[in-house]
């Protein structure tokens, strides 16, 4: 089966990570736009029998793949704890060496500084006093991800068999 591959440049701030959940909601919300309530349940049929439709990806840094999530002996790190230690803090791996063994390609960690959080005061004006005031009208501090103009973002996506019992 094809995995494509998709390269977004973000250009304003993100309230929320860019996670596969997330776009599959946008994806599903725009197959509804297009097809109607009918078209997405028919779509969304797959899941509950193990055949969905498409799988998508959180987004990385482009050109980089998380870090598996393994005890640190099976990744090459149970002997060396400087080794383990950069690893904690180095989460990025190169995606065009993915077919390497594990050993081999952990050796190749990277940190990746993509996004830059900043966070926020925001307010809510209550308009019947016009301030602003407690519970949901309190003042309250929000983080969001502010990406460099050079940043890019890889998502991947791959189709599935829950569209009729067929590959797509």
């Amino acid at each position: 089966m094809k995995t494509f591959k998709f390269t977004l440049r973000p250009l304003t701030p993100f309230g929320t990570p860019v996670a596969g959940d997330t776009l599959f909601g946008h994806f599903c919300w725009a197959a509804r736009e297009r097809n109607g309530d009918r078209g997405l349940a028919e779509l969304l049929d797959g899941y509950v029998t193990g055949r969905p439709f498409l799988v998508v990806s959180d987004g990385f840094p482009a050109g980089l793949l998380p870090r598996p999530t393994a005890p640190d002996f099976a990744l090459g790190h149970a002997i060396d704890p400087a080794r383990r230690k950069r690893a904690r803090t180095h989460r990025w791996l190169p995606a065009d060496r993915v077919g390497e063994p594990v050993p081999r390609w952990m050796a190749e960690l990277t940190a990746s500084d993509t996004a830059k959080p900043l966070v926020l005061t925001q307010n809510t004006i209550n308009r019947y006093t016009g301030t602003t005031g407690t519970d949901q009208f309190a003042p309250r501090q929000v983080e969001r991800s502010f990406f460099a103009a050079s940043v890019q973002l890889d998502i991947y996506a791959r189709p599935g068999t829950g569209i009729g019992g067929a590959a797509s």
